[in-house]
């Protein structure tokens, strides 16, 4: 968290991509706006509001802006990012009491979550519900590989509607069967589903 007296700050506004960059008095960037979202939590504000706004907050997260523009390297969808950040991305931080900077996934991963739902490989929802879990949970795999992984979710519901009395002896005690459920899923994948996150999808099915 870094410390900023407002009469320091200089605000810069791009007129092609409404973003409003603020930077302190040695020029470094601060904080960025955007279209009425202001990135660190700073009220919905517009360009036109950013300095009434600011000149009521003594602190800016410097940390998430940096992150911001770290993922602007990667992907130029600024508005996906800035939502990513003040909603889901925020949401999970405050759920687990880190920072930004104690935040598994980089700017670069994040922007390959955004590409996917830009690209519309993945719809919005599946990405923040399945895919964003699944990416905190697997760090090293890409969201390409993971999101393939999204095609097991119909197939591990199917399995487990087709034995619901199985499901109900999981709930009951018998943990082991998920090793059952997860050959099933092997089987209709025809081999290509991934045995860990299959074991992951289901067991979060069966919750």
């Amino acid at each position: 968290l870094g410390a900023y007296s407002a009469d320091a700050l200089q605000l810069t506004a791009d007129p092609v991509s409404s973003l409003v960059t603020v930077r302190d008095c040695e020029s470094n960037t601060v904080a960025l706006v955007s279209d009425g979202s202001a990135v660190l939590g700073l009220g919905n504000i517009g360009p036109a509001a950013a300095i009434p706004v600011m000149e009521g907050k003594c602190a800016i997260l410097k940390e998430m802006a940096d992150y911001f523009t770290e993922t602007l390297n990667f992907t130029k969808k600024y508005k996906s990012v800035s939502n990513w950040l003040t909603s889901t991305i925020r949401g999970y931080l405050n759920e687990n009491s880190i920072e930004i900077n104690d935040f598994a996934l980089k700017p670069s991963q994040l922007a390959e979550i955004i590409e996917l739902v830009e690209s519309n490989k993945i719809s919005n929802s599946t990405a923040s519900q399945k895919l964003f879990p699944l990416m905190l949970e697997n760090p090293k795999q890409t969201a390409i590989q993971l999101a393939e992984a999204n095609n097991l979710i119909q197939q591990s519901n199917e399995v487990l509607s087709e034995n619901a009395e199985k499901v109900k002896e999981f709930k009951s005690g018998k943990k082991g069967l998920v090793g059952m459920f997860v050959g099933e899923v092997m089987k209709k994948s025809k081999g290509s589903a991934d045995p860990k996150i299959t074991n992951q999808l289901l067991m979060e099915a069966l919750k």
